[in-house]
């Protein structure tokens, strides 16, 4: 029993950070555009695809 809940704990802390990290990366890219930079230099800048940054900017613009 023990074990298993280290690896549900395990499970959670992983989503958690992953949660975490995309909302840096949306962060990151809505003060890039408001900054000026165009959605390629973005993609690049935070690791994600060109279209993941549009529909991301769509959603907060």
């Amino acid at each position: 029993m023990c074990r298993e809940m280290e690896i549900m704990r395990d499970k959670s802390r992983a989503e958690g950070r992953a949660e975490g990290e995309l909302k840096r990366a949306r962060e990151t890219a809505l003060n890039l555009y408001n900054m000026g930079m165009n959605a390629e230099f973005i993609a690049k800048a935070v690791n994600v695809s060109i279209e993941q940054v549009i529909l991301n900017l769509n959603k907060t613009v």
